[in-house]
């Protein structure tokens, strides 16, 4: 059975942001935010709502485990409240808060992501990973890739939809059988050939490549799929003419159905494509870019 692909994120990313979690949404099966009910009240009515509707379905969800003992929640623990002493003597000498105080409440999201992170995975049937930002990304080079590296990776080749793209479009995508397909095989290649990359900068350009050759390839094929699509459509129509004028039932349904063999020889093409491992990204950009 596949394991369940799970994504925890910061709760900042929700902040006003109408868009998360809609990319995500393209590679997990469930995201985590934890420490998301503290701060619903400050969420705006369109955000609100769509984290809502996931909620409902039971794809996004707050944390409710506890994490005591865990090291990276300790260790967050111990910044945020050393930097809260300093706060508060700042506050009492009238002296200007600096913005690292801020940048220490993200800090402290982090950490506590990365612990439920951690936390889910000691069960056997999850993989999960924290969701990093863009800048964290390209920061995480040098260290040999992993399967958690890989899929964040992954993640920065799926479209950003638009911002006027319907959560239930994202939602219906993910349900339909050929996204379900392409994604497995997306994890599948992912979990073999991660450990293969001694960099994520590697990984990513194995992906471009493979994207690339996945597209030369079916492009050609889309072409001759037209190409002989046409030519089976007129041939086809005069020949079925001279066959109803002579009532040949047999040679008409034969020549029907060869206009629906050129679909197949298609799909048969699609599965012997280079990069087809690779497709999922393709498939989504499609319907998203």
């Amino acid at each position: 059975m596949p394991k369940k692909l799970i994504g925890v994120a910061p709760v900042f990313l929700t902040f006003d942001n109408t868009q998360f979690p809609k990319r995500e949404l393209l590679l997990f099966d469930e995201i985590y935010v934890p420490g998301l009910d503290v701060f619903r009240d400050k969420l705006n009515g369109e955000c609100l709502s769509n984290l809502e509707l996931l909620e409902g379905k039971g794809i996004l969800k707050d944390f409710e485990g506890k994490l005591s003992g865990n090291s990276d929640f300790e260790k967050a623990l111990t910044e945020l409240n050393e930097f809260k002493r300093k706060y508060g003597e700042l506050t009492n000498k009238k002296v200007e808060v600096p913005v690292k105080y801020y940048e220490h409440q993200a800090f402290f999201h982090v950490f506590f992501s990365r612990a439920v992170t951690a936390y889910l995975n000691e069960a056997p049937n999850n993989d999960a990973i924290s969701i990093i930002t863009p800048k964290e990304f390209n920061n995480i080079g040098s260290q040999k890739v992993n399967f958690r590296q890989a899929l964040r990776v992954a993640i920065h080749n799926l479209p950003v939809p638009h911002e006027s793209t319907p959560l239930k479009d994202i939602l219906q995508f993910r349900n339909e059988k050929d996204t379900q397909q392409k994604i497995s095989a997306l994890r599948r290649w992912i979990k073999k050939v991660a450990i293969s990359f001694d960099k994520p900068e590697d990984l990513q350009e194995e992906i471009e490549y493979l994207i690339q050759e996945y597209k030369k390839y079916m492009d050609i094929q889309q072409l001759k799929y037209s190409v002989s699509t046409f030519e089976a459509v007129i041939t086809t129509a005069a020949d079925l003419i001279e066959d109803l004028a002579k009532f040949k039932l047999k040679k008409l349904v034969e020549k029907a159905f060869s206009i629906f063999k050129q679909d197949v020889q298609l799909l048969e093409s699609e599965l012997k494509a280079p990069g087809k491992e690779v497709a999922y990204f393709i498939h989504a950009q499609d319907r998203f870019s």
